[in-house]
């Protein structure tokens, strides 16, 4: 069943669509920007050289190396639960900055 289904219409009409019309802000779209031009970067480097075990290891190395505090222990402990590689690997991705994306990439790449 559709999730917008089950919803009071007051709430889809004064709720939510207004939510949707809003403007975001330019350092968030260039995040966006940043997360999944530097991603399609690093999916086809590791991909093809190596594979998803590698650059699961290569992101949490450059975490506790360069002492990236952006991630909380009980964030690293539910992607650790996380069995699907691929959502691990995005997850970490999201929440590093565009920076630390930069950094990670000319570093390992």
């Amino acid at each position: 069943m559709n999730l917008f289904a089950r919803l009071p219409h007051d709430i889809i009409v004064h709720r939510i669509i207004p939510f949707t019309y809003q403007c975001q802000s330019n350092d968030l779209l260039q995040d966006i920007r940043s997360f999944f031009c530097t991603y399609r970067i690093l999916h086809n480097v590791y991909l093809f050289e190596y594979n998803e075990s590698i650059w699961i290891h290569d992101l949490v190395e450059f975490i506790i190396r360069y002492n990236i505090q952006m991630i909380s222990k009980k964030f690293m402990d539910s992607i650790s639960e996380n069995k699907n590689k691929k959502m691990k690997i995005r997850l970490i991705w999201g929440y590093m900055t565009r920076l630390n994306r930069n950094k990670f990439i000319h570093i390992y790449i």
